[in-house]
């Protein structure tokens, strides 16, 4: 059976409209959260909600998968925001990771 190729014209990289290379060239807050947000909905792995309070993002992934989920999920989030010198203050719970950006 032969594999399916991408669409011509696609980006290499692209996920239900989030490419690797953003337009504009550079990876923002913005486009990373709509990341995490896109692929709460579309893997149903976890829960994604956020509030913004004095200049501040918080942001809640709530999930069942346990203590090696809050372990993976703290090192996919870090490894996104890493590209844009960025450090995410993590707590954790049980079934809840949520970090804080300034």
């Amino acid at each position: 059976m032969r594999r399916k190729s991408r669409p011509e014209g696609l980006p290499v990289g692209t996920f239900r409209g989030h490419t690797s290379e953003p337009s504009g060239g550079g990876l923002t807050f913005e486009n990373a959260l709509s990341y995490l947000e896109s692929t709460a909905e579309y893997s149903n792995r976890f829960e994604y909600s956020s509030i913004t309070h004095d200049g501040k993002i918080n942001v809640t992934l709530t999930h069942r998968l346990g203590a090696k989920g809050n372990l993976f999920l703290q090192r996919f989030v870090k490894a996104i925001f890493h590209q844009m010198g960025a450090s995410p203050k993590f707590s954790s719970d049980v079934n809840a990771v949520t970090f804080e950006l300034e």
